[in-house]
C-alpha cells in the first residue's frame, strides 16, 4: 500500500545582508487518494496546494510549533509551495534567519496538513504520516561561510 510520506530536506543559502535557511518538505500523496482521471488528478493536487498554503494551515502550524503569528512574519522570509512535476508529490518550501524556526516551521506545515486530512477524513485507512523530519543548520562559521560566499558569487558572473 502506498502511503503518504512526509520528507524533508534542510540547506542554507546568504543573502548580502543576512544568513538565510532553508528547508524543503515533500509531502507524498497516495495514489490511493487521487482520482482515476488524470484531469481530476492534477485538480485533486491543486487542491491540497491550497489547502497547505491556507491561512488555517498556516495558522496551525504556527500552533504546532508554539509561535505568535507575528513573530513567524518577522523571521521567515519566503514560503512556496508547489507541485513537483509529473508527480503526486508536494513540495513545502520554508525560508528562514532561524534555522530552528525554519526546519520547525517546514515540518509543522506539513504536519498541519497531515492532522487536517486525518480529521477531514476520518472514514479513510489511507493517512499521511512523517518519515522524516527536518533538522536545524548550525550557524555557518569562518571557512563555510566564506564558501558559500564565494560559491554564490561565482554563480553570479
Amino acid at each position: 500500500m502506498k502511503t503518504l510520506a512526509f520528507i524533508v530536506a534542510l540547506g542554507l543559502s546568504v543573502s548580502a545582508n543576512a544568513v538565510e535557511y532553508q528547508a524543503t518538505s515533500l509531502v507524498q500523496i497516495p495514489i490511493e487518494l487521487l482520482p482515476s482521471d488524470t484531469n481530476k488528478a492534477a485538480l485533486y493536487l491543486g487542491n491540497q496546494q491550497l489547502i497547505m498554503q491556507s491561512k488555517e494551515n498556516v495558522r496551525r502550524a504556527e500552533d504546532i510549533i508554539k509561535i505568535r503569528p507575528q513573530d513567524a512574519a518577522k523571521q521567515i522570509t519566503s514560503l512556496d509551495i508547489s507541485q513537483v512535476q509529473q508527480t503526486s508529490t508536494i513540495e513545502i518550501k520554508c525560508a528562514a534567519t532561524d534555522p530552528v524556526l525554519c526546519s520547525d516551521f517546514a515540518n509543522a506545515l506539513g504536519q498541519a496538513y497531515i492532522d487536517w486530512h486525518k480529521t477531514f477524513y476520518t472514514n479513510l485507512t489511507t493517512h499521511p504520516f512523517v518519515i522524516e523530519k527536518a533538522t536545524p543548520a548550525g550557524r555557518p562559521t569562518g571557512t563555510r561561510l566564506k564558501n558559500l560566499i564565494d560559491s554564490l558569487e561565482q554563480k553570479d558572473k
